[in-house]
């Protein structure tokens, strides 16, 4: 098969996906006590959740109150509240509705990957050699040491190299020594997976290992996303937080305050919804807006100087620093 017809099957696999999920699976959230807080560019409400929300900021979002149906977009989102502007006013209070947030954004953003794809002949080699792991490999066979060693030099003589085991016969110890014999090579390395448990185990065993060799120097070695804070606590700073905390110790403070102000303020608002309390968080949210886009820039920062990134498949599809 070609690679053009390998791209297109995958985009109608895609479309299929999306048309299913826009069918079944929007995520559905019971929402109560709306409150129209702001009449500033749009209709702004507060709501509070049932049980903890976490919707990217800016994503879109539908609500359904009664017979009425509207888009909205996020504009807070943590907790057991969320706050959303529409365009149209839905009244000054809303007390029971349910709000839709559609999953296949991810899948849209690959449709376009994938078109992109099409357009480059360079890119779609690339494709062709994944898809044909037959060739032969091209590695020098007769100076292998150990199971690692073969493996770094699989990764360095062929443009792609498949590791197969099953649970507990060391792909991860494996990796993260292939992974750092790169590094020491000042070669980057992106590592990606679909869980951030994955990514968070394959980074704890790259930094662990580093750190013996004494060859760790903080900000090569970088976990890119959310991740398990106790799974990487006691190693050397890996995390854009923890790099944060120790090159910009101020801005990493006003995002603590900043963040704690907002908490309050949407406290009192949860049992006020006085127009003072309304006025003093939409100001915050712009306050975090600003710090949040410095916090961006940082981290931007931190990428681009960082030999081995580690993150979730999703982020990189997203993430436009990261793709």
């Amino acid at each position: 098969m070609k690679t053009i017809q390998y791209i297109n099957e995958w985009k109608k696999a895609l479309q299929a996906e999306i048309q299913h999920l826009k069918r079944f699976g929007s995520t559905k959230y019971l929402i109560n006590n709306g409150h129209l807080i702001s009449t500033d560019k749009g209709f702004t409400y507060f709501f509070e959740t049932y049980s903890s929300v976490r919707i990217p900021v800016g994503s879109q979002a539908k609500l359904e109150w009664g017979g009425i149906k509207s888009e909205g977009k996020i504009l807070s989102s943590e907790g057991k509240n969320v706050i959303i502007s529409f365009e149209q006013s839905l009244g000054d209070l809303i007390t029971e509705a349910y709000l839709f947030h559609d999953p296949w954004e991810l899948l849209d953003q690959l449709i376009q990957r994938l078109d992109e794809l099409k357009k480059s002949k360079k890119k779609r080699s690339r494709i062709k050699r994944l898809m044909h792991p037959e060739m032969k490999p091209k590695h020098p066979t007769n100076i292998i040491k150990s199971s690692v060693h073969e493996l770094i030099l699989r990764s360095k003589y062929n443009p792609v190299t498949f590791v197969w085991g099953p649970p507990g016969t060391g792909k991860t110890y494996t990796l993260a020594r292939v992974a750092a014999n790169k590094y020491f090579k000042k070669k980057k390395v992106l590592l990606l997976s679909h869980s951030n448990q994955s990514v968070d185990v394959l980074m704890r065993e790259i930094s662990t290992f580093l750190s013996k060799q004494e060859r760790n120097s903080e900000g090569d070695v970088l976990r890119y996303g959310a991740q398990n804070s106790d799974l990487l606590a006691n190693l050397p700073a890996i995390t854009t937080s923890q790099l944060l905390q120790n090159r910009d110790p101020l801005l990493a403070k006003d995002r603590d305050q900043v963040m704690e102000e907002r908490k309050h303020l949407k406290l009192d608002l949860s049992k006020s919804f006085s127009k003072r309390d309304s006025e003093s968080l939409l100001k915050v949210e712009t306050k975090v807006a600003r710090i949040l886009e410095k916090i961006r820039q940082k981290e931007i920062d931190f990428l681009e100087k960082a030999f081995i990134i580690g993150t979730t498949l999703a982020k990189a599809a997203m993430d436009p620093a990261i793709l």
